[in-house]
């Protein structure tokens, strides 16, 4: 299954949730169009993403 993996400073809530909803959908647009994959037809239910915020180090 696709796995999504970002890093960044700290987010609301709210940016999370696009981040989440936005890039799981054009992964998989984007993965459905690659014909060459076996798992070319992965629906975005099926993706992991994980979110990883650095703190900032001058707080």
């Amino acid at each position: 299954m696709p796995y999504i993996s970002i890093e960044s400073g700290r987010l609301t809530a709210e940016q999370k949730k696009q981040l989440i909803e936005r890039l799981t959908a054009i992964a998989s647009e984007i993965l459905c169009r690659a014909k060459r994959f076996a798992y070319s037809n992965i629906q975005e239910q099926f993706f992991t993403l994980t979110i990883r915020e650095i703190p900032d180090e001058n707080s």
